[in-house]
């Protein structure tokens, strides 16, 4: 029978190996114990959508253990039934990445959307906040809603093993701090672009700053089964995505959708993949944000507002440009449990507390 182990209490296991030649060789291998991953749901980013055009849904996915990494699945679920998926996500230690998904809605109103982070493995240490809801409004004459978020956190875990006398048995701790910062911005115009994309950029500005958020040139359109037109993929850097739609099936429209993600790496959706013709590496599944550094992704200051210029032209020479403003304002959050205690058939009690904040500037517009 093993006795519990501490955090980082040095471990040594031994083991015996024979049949390879008439002796037994024994092996040592020298570590220390570790926490399992805990991977939690840190937000879902769902701008406006048009019916009948993709939406872009992203979900922030966070490790808060800080000993080892984990690989799950991220899956979408609309309205109770599950919609898409990205497989085989790895989150490092203290890590945070983006799952980005596309679901193409049929109907106009508010849907409701959940985010599971499921099949952990080699297995989470909390389950309770694997899962997160948010909703997404569908309309037929939406033409502009954005987001943006730059903001920083710090969480903490303490759990305490005391005996029948409340002496405290052993004790373990663990904190983390990091960095959110995500923009997201979808706009329809009554008109359609003809493909290939000859170049397309996005600027947004903010706090006396200046920065790109999106620049590529030359994006391939894939037809879709709805009888629209995409083009998807990452820009020149890398580090942003965009997804350009048009139709002509019924009333004439465009629409974009621009994606400056949170986190150090962004898993694309299998739905997301299937409307990317332009990006080559979409079937490997994601995208470095921070060119593979460990940051997590490029943060801008916010103040009063953020504004974004877009301007695209097609392969026919038409442009298509617009200027939109989100507002920004402080924001706080903090989730707190506080200490909760089993107890044991021996009178010893297992108690756990922990504590999330986080606080920056954010904003979103619909119009």
């Amino acid at each position: 029978m093993r006795t519990k182990l501490l955090h980082s209490q040095k471990v040594r296991v031994t083991g015996s190996i024979k049949g390879v030649d008439p002796r037994t060789a024994v092996i040592a291998i020298d570590d220390q114990v570790k926490y399992r991953p805990d991977l939690s749901i840190v937000r879902i980013d769902a701008p406006s959508a048009a019916i009948g055009m993709p939406a872009n849904i992203t979900a922030t996915i966070h490790e808060g253990m800080g000993d080892l990494g984990a690989l799950a699945d991220c899956v979408l679920s609309v309205d109770g039934a599950v919609a898409d998926r990205a497989a085989n996500v790895w989150v490092d230690k203290n890590g945070t990445v983006s799952c980005q998904f596309a679901h193409t809605f049929t109907a106009g109103g508010v849907h409701a959307l959940h985010v599971d982070v499921a099949n952990v493995r080699p297995g989470d240490y909390d389950l309770r906040n694997n899962g997160a809801d948010a909703s997404i409004s569908v309309s037929s004459t939406f033409s502009f809603s954005g987001s943006a978020l730059d903001g920083a956190y710090t969480s903490s875990y303490r759990e305490q093993v005391l005996d029948a006398g409340s002496n405290v048995l052993f004790e373990q701790n663990s904190t983390s701090t990091g960095h959110n910062h995500s923009v997201t911005m979808s706009g329809m115009w009554p008109q359609t672009v003809t493909f290939p994309l000859s170049s397309m950029s996005v600027n947004g500005s903010s706090a006396g700053i200046t920065w790109t958020v999106f620049a590529a040139q030359a994006f391939a359109g894939a037809a879709q089964d709805d009888g629209s037109t995409c083009a998807s993929g990452p820009d020149d850097t890398g580090f942003n995505w965009v997804t350009v739609c048009s139709s002509s099936t019924g009333a004439l429209v465009t629409q974009v959708t621009v994606s400056e993600f949170a986190g150090d790496v962004t898993y694309h959706s299998d739905m997301t993949c299937r409307q990317t013709s332009a990006f080559y590496d979409c079937a490997g599944g994601y995208t470095w944000n921070s060119g593979g550094s460990n940051s997590a992704g490029v943060g801008h200051a916010l103040d009063a507002a953020m504004n974004l210029q877009i301007s695209m032209t097609d392969a026919s020479g038409a442009g298509l440009s617009a200027s939109a403003v989100i507002p920004v304002q402080p924001y706080t959050v903090a989730q707190d449990q506080a200490v909760t205690c089993v107890s044991g058939p021996d009178g010893a009690r297992d108690c756990v507390e922990q504590h999330y904040s986080e606080n920056g500037m954010t904003g979103s517009v619909s119009q």
